[in-house]
């Protein structure tokens, strides 16, 4: 799976983009995000999980946002999955 972000990270408290399931037969449920904030420097100042309440289709792309507390200054933010729950 890969997080596609759209939109500036600067300032921003809600990141949103899709989530890109690369799966041809596997159904996952309750994605975990890993985001980390980054300064200007491109140091990282924080990281964070945040768990979804989603079902990800093979070949599926819904949409996301998350509500987040961003740590100090942000510049930028990276985003992804740590874990999903396959479905049988």
């Amino acid at each position: 799976m890969r997080v596609e972000r759209s939109g500036r990270a600067r300032r921003a408290r809600v990141p949103a983009g899709d989530i890109v399931s690369k799966a041809s037969l596997a159904t996952c449920k309750n994605p975990v995000f890993l985001v980390a904030w980054y300064s200007k420097a491109q140091t990282e100042i924080g990281t964070q999980q945040y768990p979804a309440c989603e079902v990800l289709s093979p070949h599926g792309s819904p949409l996301f946002k998350l509500k987040t507390a961003a740590p100090g200054e942000v510049a930028s933010v990276a985003m992804g999955i740590s874990s999903a729950t396959p479905i049988e």
